[in-house]
């Protein structure tokens, strides 16, 4: 005949018990947000989250890094200045600046 758990006199030890992996937790991000500037230095920022309430393996992602926006960025010009010469060919300057500061 076949054994059964009434077989054994002491308390049956246990078949499970409870344990902790961070094996498959992983970091979770978001998309970068747009440059905090549109013209020049500038920071983006994302979410970062872990899947796993006690925490994740390893550094967290960065969550802001430096940008260079360009989107509105214009030149700006001078008024010309004087003729070089007052008879004849001759050369007018101006300034010309991007306003980013980088030409």
């Amino acid at each position: 005949p076949g054994s059964t758990d009434a077989d054994c006199a002491e308390t049956k030890p246990s078949t499970s018990m409870p344990c902790y992996s961070e094996v498959a937790c992983d970091w979770s991000m978001g998309a970068w947000s747009e440059c905090s500037s549109t013209c020049g230095s500038g920071q983006r920022v994302r979410s970062v989250t872990c899947s796993a309430a006690a925490g994740c393996s390893g550094e967290a992602p960065v969550k802001a890094e430096a940008c260079y926006g360009t989107s509105a960025c214009e030149w700006t010009a001078s008024e010309w200045r004087g003729c070089s010469t007052q008879c004849g060919d001759g050369v007018e300057n101006r300034s010309v600046a991007c306003s980013s500061g980088v030409d």
